[in-house]
Parts: C-alpha cells; sequence; structure tokens
C-alpha cells in the first residue's frame, strides 16, 4: 500500500489528458516519417524521437502530413484541371531531404495571403469518376459501401480502395471548425452531441462539425458550411454512432436558454473547396466492433497559406474569426515575430483533422477508435479499445 500511495502522489500533479497527446504525438512521428522516410531509417527514427521534444515532434509530424496533403492535391489537379499552366506549381517542401534532416527542418515561411473566392474551370468529371482516378495515382481511394460492424446502428462504412502504407494520410474530416467561444452557436448546445453525431475535438478545444458536409458534391463551389439535409444522411446512414434527433425539442430549448445558447449560422466567409474530395469522408468512419481493431488514429493539421491552390482539397471552413481566442490560447507573442511583425492572421491557416493508417491498409473498411468518455453510458455498440487511454483522454 505505501509503494501504491507513493505512485499516486507522484502522478497526482500529472496532467494526464496531456500524457496522452504526447503518447498520440510521439506515435505520429514515428509513422508519418517511417512513410516518409522508409523502413531503412526504423532505428534511427526511434533514437531521434526520444531525443526530440513533444513540441519538436509536432512539428515533423506536421510537416510530414504537409507533404503528403500536397502530394495528394497535386494528384488531384492533374484530374481535375484541364490547362497544365493551372496546375500547381510543386513547393520547395515537397523535395526528398536527405537522411533525417527533415526533422529539425523549417517549414515554409508563413503568409498572410487571403483565400480566393475566384473559381477556375475543372474537368466535368463525377465524384466517382474523380475517386477511381485518384487511386489511379496515389494508390487508394475511400468508397461508402455497407460497414462490417455487427449492429444494426452501423450502417455504412468507409472501406479504403487499393493499398495504403503505415502514416499515409487516408482521409480528411470535413466540416464546419469551431472555437470554444462559438459552441454556443452550435445546434442544441451545450448537448450538441445529442442532436449531432457527427462532431469531433482536436486537443486544442477546437470541434469540426461534418454533417454539413454530407456526403460531399459533384462540383467545385463556394462553400460556406451550408447544412446538408437531414434526410441526405438519414437516406444512407453512414455512422456508427445513433442517427440525429430533432433538435427543436423542448428539451434542447430549455438546456440552450440556461447555458445561453445562441442562433446558429453558416460560416461567415466561404471558400471555393473541391466537393468531388474523395478522402473527405472521415466523419463516416466507424468504430470497430468486437474482434476488430482500429487501422486509423487522428493526426490534428493545421493548413498554412503557403500555396493557395492547394485550399481547395481542404475541405473545411472556420465558423468564424476568433483571434482572441488564438492569442489566449498561444499568447499574444504568437502574433508577432522576432522583428515585432506581425506573422500570421486566422484567414492564413485552417485547422483541421487528418486520418493516418497505423497499419498497412488493403481494400478493407477503415476503423478509428472514438475514446468516448467513460463518464456517460456507452451507447450498445461501442466496445473499448484500450480502457486507460480512454481515461487519459477525457482525464
Amino acid at each position: 500500500m505505501a509503494t501504491l500511495r507513493k505512485i499516486w502522489e507522484a502522478f497526482r500533479g500529472v496532467d494526464r489528458r496531456k500524457m496522452q497527446f504526447e503518447i498520440d504525438i510521439h506515435r505520429l512521428f514515428l509513422l508519418t516519417s517511417y512513410h516518409r522516410q522508409g523502413s531503412e531509417s526504423l532505428d534511427a527514427l526511434g533514437e531521434l524521437g526520444v531525443k526530440l521534444s513533444s513540441e519538436e515532434q509536432q512539428r515533423v509530424v506536421q510537416d510530414n502530413v504537409h507533404k503528403q496533403v500536397t502530394h495528394i492535391g497535386e494528384s488531384l489537379d492533374d484530374i481535375l484541371l484541364p490547362e497544365p499552366q493551372c496546375k500547381m506549381p510543386a513547393p520547395d517542401a515537397c523535395k526528398k531531404p536527405s537522411g533525417l534532416s527533415f526533422a529539425v527542418g523549417s517549414r515554409a515561411p508563413m503568409t498572410d495571403e487571403l483565400e480566393t473566392l475566384v473559381p477556375v474551370e475543372t474537368c466535368p468529371l463525377t465524384l466517382s469518376e474523380v475517386s477511381t482516378a485518384l487511386r489511379n495515382r496515389i494508390g487508394y481511394t475511400l468508397d461508402l459501401r455497407p460497414s462490417q460492424v455487427e449492429h444494426e446502428d452501423a450502417g455504412a462504412g468507409v472501406f479504403l480502395v487499393g493499398e495504403a502504407e503505415p502514416g499515409s494520410v487516408v482521409s480528411i474530416y470535413p466540416g464546419v471548425v469551431y472555437s470554444p467561444p462559438q459552441y454556443r452557436y452550435m445546434r442544441g448546445y451545450p448537448r450538441m452531441d445529442v442532436v449531432n453525431s457527427y462532431l469531433v475535438s482536436r486537443y486544442d478545444g477546437l470541434i469540426i462539425d461534418g454533417q454539413p458536409w454530407g456526403h460531399g458534391g459533384e462540383s467545385r463551389e463556394l462553400w460556406d458550411g451550408s447544412s446538408a439535409t437531414a434526410t441526405d444522411l438519414s437516406t444512407n446512414s453512414t455512422s456508427a454512432l445513433p442517427a440525429p434527433t430533432n433538435p427543436e425539442n423542448k428539451r434542447a430549448r430549455l438546456w440552450g436558454t440556461l447555458f445561453g445558447a445562441k442562433e446558429a449560422f453558416s460560416a461567415r466567409k466561404g471558400s471555393i473547396l473541391e466537393r468531388r474530395n474523395p478522402l473527405a469522408l472521415a466523419h463516416f468512419i466507424n468504430h470497430p466492433g468486437k474482434g476488430k481493431q482500429p487501422n486509423v488514429m487522428l493526426c490534428p493539421y493545421d493548413f498554412v497559406f503557403t500555396n493557395s491552390n492547394l485550399r481547395p482539397y481542404i475541405p473545411n471552413v472556420h465558423f468564424d474569426e476568433d483571434a482572441d481566442w488564438e492569442v489566449r490560447r498561444r499568447g499574444l507573442l504568437w502574433m508577432y515575430d522576432k522583428k515585432g511583425e506581425k506573422t500570421m492572421t486566422r484567414s492564413a491557416v485552417v485547422r483541421t483533422l487528418v486520418l493516418v493508417s497505423t497499419k498497412e491498409v488493403c481494400n478493407e473498411e477503415l476503423f478509428l477508435n472514438y475514446r468516448l468518455s467513460n463518464h456517460q453510458k456507452w451507447p450498445a455498440w461501442y466496445t473499448p479499445i484500450d480502457s486507460e487511454e480512454d481515461k487519459r483522454r477525457w482525464h
């Protein structure tokens, strides 16, 4: 008992949620670096991962993911843009690094470039045709089919068609991004999860609502976060989560009144987005059923506007500008460089989540560990994968 008491005293001051985040970052560092460097670097990567701080590992993960997202965007440009001169130039960040130099390298300088709202002409291809063409270029794409999870609420699942190596960016979580001060504008606040099962949160507190994106679309268009209709999603249910309930019930209105909910509206500023992005389906990925294991994990990704041509393939818009929250979250000095000049504005960054494969995936359904809180009653379909991870996630 004395030993257990000492251990408990040692861990009382530990932020277990932050600990789990750093564990996830270390895993993402190894996976994405393996994808970038190859198996010959495994030992060196393991040694480097021990030496680098969590913040340095986060920077490496961002660079690795950005390289893959850039490659995906270039591939989609090859498919969708009819004129070669319209296609995005290959940025310097895509050049192959020597050895492990990428781990301590620097990202291209952040810019204050505004999003362009001028659409370009694209080839008249359907989402299905774009999906097939993307598989021919990068080796895989995604498809919606009846899930293999043996539960009546499973609905459809997301299947990877083709082959993806460990550490591959296989999907992007689309939708509207809300910062904590903007939660009250979300439908059903403060019980948003009761009326919407397509929500996911990042470690920094941002919530992405995938419901408005729906199944995507058949064109490149100005998208401001306008919702897909309830029928669009319920007709071909693609989530293992319970179907959304009617938000206009008395209990929802009462909760909203008590906690200061405000009337929701679409994102104030839209962007020209490619609704035919075949990988923008992460909000439909199921939690694994009994006897199955997750084969993807969430990875925070901040898209910086170093190349505006890539913007249409990031299927997210921010609900509204919230510079005050950014300053509170990261500190006033974040807004300025060493010369005292402003370095970044909200319009220069889109914060989202991508899903990274944790193993080799070949023609199979994708599964994500939902890590539901143990402080609430679990749905009948939910089986915890790692209870200790769940506890740390919600500590």
